[in-house]
């Protein structure tokens, strides 16, 4: 179970479309978004929450049986927010997992203090019978440490609860073995994202959307856009994102075929309408003879 992962920008979608010229780019003109006035109480299950300062919120997030809760109370922010939640995985955590939760404003800047504190519970995490030895953690963005978070409650039903009125990464560590991480050290791999996710390449701008685990599909006009209006969008490097499958858009290819964008080392196989990177030369020997078709 891979969930490890890299940081990125998150973005509503909406900030998406003003800050980097969407409408322009794909033809189309102004108008609006007209809505009713926001309920007061948004519950948000595997996808982004975004919430203005006088809503309540939850986000549950499912991620290969690592569950996260956040709840938000109104007057937490202030304007309006987006809440995501990802993990990664660390040996060195009780059950293995990183929980990072933040939360940006409509500019895109990340918040990390908040007016009242965010409730949050994980669980999931095969918590051992005796937890007297156990502690709730938070990555120190200044310092580069773990640091205790105080007042957590180990629950009955093997889930940990706690609440602060910041956001950064949180794991449950041994308190005699809390790990010790340097401040040019990574603290976590390969991004994780569950399915419906939105990832916007740093390098070319593209937008993707997870349609299944392991599998992306490029969002290629502004109509395909607006049907995630609100959902948050992730800025990753276009490596995380070769390193999911893609399927094709309205050019078919065979099943075999091999690709290569324009410009670009990496090689993709077309498998049953999908594009599969190729990531060794061993796997590649396998279409020896076969030509690769350079494509935009």
């Amino acid at each position: 179970m891979n969930k490890l992962f890299k940081t990125g920008l998150v973005l509503t979608a909406a900030v998406i479309f003003s800050l980097f010229g969407f409408s322009k780019a794909f033809g189309y003109g102004g108008g609006g978004v007209t809505s009713s006035a926001p309920a007061p109480v948004v519950t948000a299950i595997n996808v982004p929450l975004s919430l203005s300062g006088t809503q309540e919120g939850t986000l549950v997030q499912n991620n290969d049986g690592l569950v996260t809760r956040l709840v938000v109370t109104p007057g937490t922010i202030s304007g309006n927010a987006t809440f995501a939640i990802m993990t990664s995985s660390d040996s060195a955590a009780v059950g293995g997992a990183i929980f990072n939760i933040n939360a940006s404003d409509l500019n895109g800047n990340q918040v990390h203090n908040f007016s009242n504190n965010l409730n949050i519970t994980l669980s999931g995490l095969n918590l051992p019978a005796d937890v007297s030895g156990l502690g709730v953690y938070y990555f120190n963005e200044t310092t580069s440490t773990w640091t205790l978070v105080p007042g957590a409650t180990f629950n009955a039903d093997g889930s940990v609860s706690f609440s602060v009125n910041h956001l950064t990464k949180f794991a449950v560590f041994a308190k005699n073995s809390v790990p010790t991480v340097s401040s040019n050290q990574a603290v976590l791999g390969v991004q994780k994202y569950s399915v419906g996710s939105l990832l916007r390449s740093k390098e070319t701008g593209k937008i993707h959307v997870i349609i299944a685990n392991g599998t992306l599909q490029y969002v290629p006009n502004m109509a395909e856009l607006m049907k995630y209006h609100g959902r948050a969008t992730v800025t990753v490097s276009e490596s995380v994102i070769a390193s999911y499958n893609q399927v094709l858009g309205a050019k078919k290819y065979a099943d075999g075929t091999l690709l290569r964008a324009k410009g670009d080392v990496k090689i993709f196989v077309v498998i049953n309408g999908v594009k599969v990177h190729i990531k060794s030369l061993a796997e590649l020997h396998k279409y020896a003879g076969h030509p690769i078709l350079e494509t935009e």
